[in-house]
């Protein structure tokens, strides 16, 4: 029991992390996002503008909906929307795709953040 409480602690620790460099790392890139997907300033600030409001309403929403769902099951589904949000902005090219994936990727770190 005690070496699976220690892979859980070390796994949230990973995840919290993670969370935090992918905050750093985004936000070094955003320069070089404007000149690769072509767009104005403005319009990649909605991509962090986003991020920061789906966090915002979204622990609002799902500290609610904890009461229903078992924390783990939403700390899985975090990590999966997490993850597929983070396929899905590393594999588009276009503006859209990049903004979608970040807003999947927003509503894991909500989940991701509330519990650990």
């Amino acid at each position: 029991m005690k070496n699976r409480t220690n892979y859980l602690i070390v796994t949230l620790c990973f995840i919290v992390l993670s969370g935090v460099t992918n905050a750093i790392l985004f936000n070094v890139a955003l320069e070089d996002m404007t000149k690769d997907l072509s767009v104005t300033s403005s319009a990649i600030s909605w991509i962090v503008i986003s991020y920061t409001l789906i966090i915002t309403f979204g622990s609002i929403t799902y500290s609610k909906l904890s009461s229903y769902i078992q924390i783990k099951k939403l700390l899985i589904i975090g990590v999966l929307l997490f993850t597929l949000g983070s396929v899905i902005g590393y594999l588009s090219n276009g503006y859209i795709g990049v903004l979608i994936g970040r807003v999947i990727q927003a509503m894991g770190a909500v989940l991701l953040l509330l519990y650990p």
